[in-house]
């Protein structure tokens, strides 16, 4: 992280309000304490960093969060999306990237850099080259309420609030979803759903 923190450091716009390494226990209190318009993380694939993440969801919006990925897959991306992180920034971009990202975030926006845009874009092609890809007039409009809600990334409780029916009749609906649009996870989802809306 010492590259990144050098970068945010030297930048006008932005103000580093704490650092925490990986071995430190205090995070989510730590969060609470600063409260942060951005938190930026430098990720791994594996079990302890999504264990963070966790931690990190349970005490900020998690929109507010940009990942830094040192390299990329598209199951390290799918994590990420299912654990309802949706910025992600490489670890080699540039400076006015990772400014502008972390701008654009602090106004409640997602950032996705070019490089994992376009592995998102390469399987939405991919699918659209499907032939066997399900009609798109098979969603009742309940179940497209639903589907609008989860792209825009809330969870079955906060979509069972907003349309006034039980978090349970939500997971219902979204097991029908996945079915009838052959969606493995999340993030197939949330790519087919471009192709139904």
């Amino acid at each position: 992280m010492s590259g990144i923190t050098t970068v945010i450091r030297n930048s006008e716009k932005i103000r580093i309000v704490e650092e925490l390494n990986d071995d430190d226990n205090d995070l989510e209190q730590c969060i609470r304490e600063v409260n942060p318009d951005v938190i930026v993380f430098q990720v791994s694939d594996n079990d302890f960093m999504f264990s963070r993440i966790d931690t990190i969801k349970k005490s900020i919006n998690k929109n507010k969060v940009l990942a830094v990925l040192c390299g990329y897959n598209e199951k390290t991306i799918c994590r990420f999306f299912e654990n309802g992180i949706k910025s992600l920034i490489s670890a080699g971009s540039d400076e006015s990237e990772l400014i502008s990202a972390i701008t654009q975030i602090s106004k409640k926006q997602n950032y996705i850099s070019d490089v994992y845009s376009k592995v998102i874009v390469y399987d939405l092609f991919n699918m659209l080259q499907d032939q066997s890809y399900v009609s798109t007039n098979i969603l009742t409009p309940q179940e497209t309420r639903i589907l609008n809600l989860i792209c825009e990334g809330l969870s079955n409780k906060e979509i069972g609030y907003r349309l006034d029916i039980s978090k349970r009749t939500v997971e219902t609906h979204r097991r029908n979803i996945k079915s009838k649009l052959e969606a493995k996870n999340t993030v197939d989802l949330v790519k087919k759903a471009a192709l139904y809306m």
